[in-house]
């Protein structure tokens, strides 16, 4: 139930600004620690400001983050979500860090034009725990570039456009 309620003023606030967060610099990122103090749900510390629940980001141009990254830095057991504009998004991959903790990445996240927050939510603890903290690096932005057509592709197209050629020439002598 408490997961719901985050995320539902996540979402009504975030998009009205009311909510705390971060601002992350588009040309260098953010590193740092996060911390919750109330069990499972959204984070409520940033770099230990209470009552920051997450980050924000302007870009001025469609852009990729080439990182998120998220790790425990105490008992083994704590997990995370990742969240962008209110919606989860699946980390690209998980694993254990040496000591057992958990580990997560997410590359190229792609961010259109204008403002964008993040947060993370507590989705599983360490046994007996109830609160805790956690370190997170959001890289840079890189303006997105549109995609390069493939040689294949290309070789398509051309032979499209030569067989309707040929096909209007066929017409025009008949």
């Amino acid at each position: 139930m408490k997961k719901i309620l985050c995320v539902l003023c996540f979402l009504v606030f975030g998009m009205v600004g009311s909510l705390e967060a971060t601002p992350i610099d588009p040309s260098f990122g953010w590193y740092g620690k996060f911390a919750w103090s109330d069990g499972l749900g959204m984070i409520d510390s940033v770099g230990g400001d209470y009552m920051q629940f997450g980050w924000q980001i302007s870009v001025d141009v469609d852009s990729v983050m080439s990182y998120v990254k998220v790790w425990d830095i105490y008992g083994p057991g704590d997990e995370f979500a990742l969240y962008v504009d209110g919606s989860e998004v699946a980390w690209d991959e998980t694993y254990e860090g040496s000591q057992g903790n958990f580990h997560g990445e997410y590359e190229d996240l792609f961010l259109s034009a204008g403002d964008h927050l993040f947060t993370f939510f507590v989705t599983a603890m360490m046994p007996g725990g109830y609160g805790g903290s956690a370190m997170a690096h959001f890289s840079g932005v890189e303006a997105a570039s549109a995609p390069v057509p493939e040689p294949a592709t290309l070789f398509l197209l051309g032979t499209g456009l030569l067989g309707i050629a040929g096909l209007k020439r066929r017409k025009m002598t008949t």
